[in-house]
């Protein structure tokens, strides 16, 4: 069983990470529009 699971992707953590790099890329652009 841990074999199969660790082969298999999970596509909810892969989609919680990419999600939270999103939001830290939109953060970023808005603090640089405020430093402007």
């Amino acid at each position: 069983m841990k074999r199969n699971q660790s082969k298999v992707p999970i596509p909810e953590k892969a989609a919680e990470i990419t999600g939270n790099c999103a939001q830290v890329e939109i953060v970023g652009a808005n603090f640089e529009e405020f430093d402007e």
